[in-house]
């Protein structure tokens, strides 16, 4: 009886419930039963387009561009200053900024002259007494040259006319005379050498005050100094030393420097796997966080050798960028160094490219693929990837207006793109593909 009283209660649970849920029951039912049809592949028609990829860094500003004035490069070990302009001056490009003492390097100059002018007069009067101590051992050894013939002439040979004395004493006058042609022979070519000698010593003198003319005409050609771009004179200092008139500049000694009126310079850091492609003369736009507003262009002068750690506590290393940037002149006087600054380096800018998610472009081995929608088939392409960002392959391999699968056709799985419009995390730099 109790076993007959638990299942007609058990029935009419059963019978209640199906009549609330018996809907819900039997969706579930068929669900199980029949499946539902599976969503179509994601396709996207590739279209060429205009991009620039571009390199974030963050860094601060320094100041001013400035050009270095240096002492000019003189043989003299230091010049006098004679003039200068005003610190603060404004300038424009070739005005003289500096002039020098001209009195000592004309002096150089004439005592080089004079020096030179008195060995060019010894050469000759060398060259003339040489000359003429030549041509008097030219007679000279006519001289000999006769005097032999005349004793060999008188050489007495036959002992029963002439006495033995006569005889010894004409080949002795005759052997002497050979002596004397001789040595006149050698004095010549002696007193050759020794003109020889004593010309090549003046000649090098003379060259000597020859170049020292040179030097010191050099040096007066180099006693003004001119502004090398448009500016703002700045003096250089020393410790409590200050640029006056009757100062001492030695050769290559900073003097002063031109501030330019319209170019700051800011330093930023690139992170070492963005450095690719950043380099000198590369086009940059920058903006101030004090001056979120205003965004100034620039282009990169000089870019690291080396990539150094900027923050103990971040492992990883950067490169440091020096950057000009041209200002506005109203904005000169609102910038201050030390202002922080979020910059763009583009490094590369194409017309027009082929562009796909990375989702997009399958890797097979050593290769990539992309597979095309065509009519109710999927058809795989082989590509080349130019050109990558964090989201993004540019590729080349497939005809534009393609209608390219944003995943593998043959893979069940749901496709799930990130959120590219989402903000990252201020210590991660990325490159970005950017449109317009």
């Amino acid at each position: 009886m109790k076993r007959l009283l638990i299942t007609l209660l058990l029935f009419s649970l059963a019978a209640g419930g199906a009549f609330h849920y018996g809907d819900a029951i039997v969706q579930a039912l068929a669900e199980r039963l029949v499946p539902v049809e599976k969503e179509s592949i994601p396709t996207l028609t590739i279209q060429k387009r205009p991009f620039r990829m571009v390199v974030p860094a963050t860094g601060e500003l320094k100041g001013f561009q400035t050009v270095p004035l240096l002492g000019p490069s003189v043989r003299r070990r230091s010049l006098t200053i004679g003039w200068l302009v005003e610190e603060g001056s404004l300038v424009k490009k070739g005005d003289v900024l500096v002039q020098f003492d001209e009195s000592e390097a004309q002096l150089a100059l004439e005592q080089s002259d004079t020096e030179f002018s008195s060995y060019r007069y010894r050469i000759e009067q060398t060259e003339e007494s040489a000359k003429g101590e030549m041509e008097v051992l030219v007679l000279d050894q006519e001289a000999a040259e006769v005097e032999l013939t005349f004793a060999n002439q008188q050489i007495r040979k036959d002992e029963v006319i002439f006495s033995r004395w006569e005889i010894q004493e004409s080949l002795m006058s005759a052997a002497l005379a050979e002596f004397r042609k001789e040595t006149t022979s050698e004095k010549g070519l002696l007193r050759a050498d020794v003109t020889d000698s004593d010309l090549k010593i003046l000649d090098i003198d003379k060259r000597k005050a020859e170049i020292e003319i040179e030097e010191a005409q050099d040096t007066l050609n180099k006693m003004v100094l001119t502004a090398p771009v448009d500016g703002v004179v700045i003096y250089k200092r020393y410790g409590v030393t200050s640029l006056e008139v009757g100062g001492t500049v030695y050769p290559g000694m900073t003097i002063m420097e031109v501030a330019s009126m319209n170019q700051f310079r800011a330093i930023v850091q690139v992170l070492e796997k963005d450095v690719s492609g950043v380099e000198p003369e590369k086009p940059v736009q920058m903006k101030l966080d004090a001056f979120s507003d205003l965004r100034f262009s620039g282009v990169v002068e000089k870019v690291a050798r080396v990539a150094k750690q900027v923050d103990r506590d971040d492992p990883r290393k950067y490169f440091e960028c020096d950057v000009l940037l041209d200002v506005p002149i109203d904005m000169m006087t609102r910038l201050k160094p030390g202002m922080r600054v979020v910059a763009e380096i583009e490094v590369r800018q194409t017309e027009g490219g082929l562009i796909l998610p990375k989702s997009a472009v399958i890797k097979q081995d050593n290769a990539f693929v992309v597979y095309v929608r065509e009519k109710d088939d999927y058809r795989e392409y082989p590509v080349k990837i130019l050109a990558s960002d964090h989201g993004f392959y540019e590729i080349d391999g497939i005809e534009e207006g393609a209608e390219v699968c944003l995943q593998h056709p043959f893979e069940d799985r749901q496709l799930v793109l990130p959120d590219f419009s989402a903000p990252r995390a201020p210590t991660q730099s990325q490159r970005y593909v950017i449109y317009w």
